[in-house]
């Protein structure tokens, strides 16, 4: 099912979102953008 693996990917890409701003507050920006290299 390609909307279940699209759901997966947002879900994916939101928690890591989440994780970046996290370690950004806790000022461990290193990491935060490790994670996603853009």
């Amino acid at each position: 099912m390609n909307d279940a693996r699209a759901m997966a990917r947002h879900r994916a890409v939101a928690f890591a979102m989440v994780v970046e701003v996290t370690l950004s507050a806790n000022g461990n920006q290193l990491r935060g953008c490790s994670i996603i290299p853009m």
